[in-house]
């Protein structure tokens, strides 16, 4: 982790929100223990004495707005490029399916459906008293 020091400004943009949020590093806290050394900083976003840890915060950090400023624009840039390559994709499905349409159209398949006529059909009494008319050339 890099080290920040007490007073600086930082900025941590959020893709989640879609926002640059601004923080002081308000306090520097250094632990000792038997694993070695751990430092974790504290931030502030206002003149409030709120702080949060810095490690808990979701988004990428940076030390100065030039440098959001471009991971801003090479993020824009690759979206940009991720729509246009779609967009691209598209073109081609669409060419591909043009050639198919200038050429020869086949003739549609028919397909025959018989419709039974009153001697085909059989009428039944169901034990409900429902009424049911059947083909027995389907059956």
């Amino acid at each position: 982790m890099p080290t920040y020091d007490v007073g600086q400004i930082i900025y941590i943009v959020s893709s989640k929100n879609m926002q640059v949020l601004p923080f002081i590093v308000a306090e520097e806290v250094v632990r000792k223990t038997l694993q070695g050394q751990e430092v974790t900083y504290l931030v502030k976003r206002d003149k409030t004495n709120k702080t949060y840890r810095l490690s808990e915060l979701s988004g990428e950090i940076y030390e100065d707005l030039e440098s959001v400023r471009e991971a801003l624009l090479e993020n824009t840039r690759r979206a940009v490029n991720k729509i246009c390559d779609a967009t691209r994709q598209k073109v081609a499905l669409l060419e591909n399916s043009a050639t198919f349409e200038n050429q020869t159209p086949q003739a549609p398949e028919k397909h025959s459906s018989k419709i039974p006529t009153d001697d085909e059909l059989k009428s039944f009494i169901l034990e409900d008293g429902t009424k049911v008319r059947v083909n027995l050339g389907d059956i």
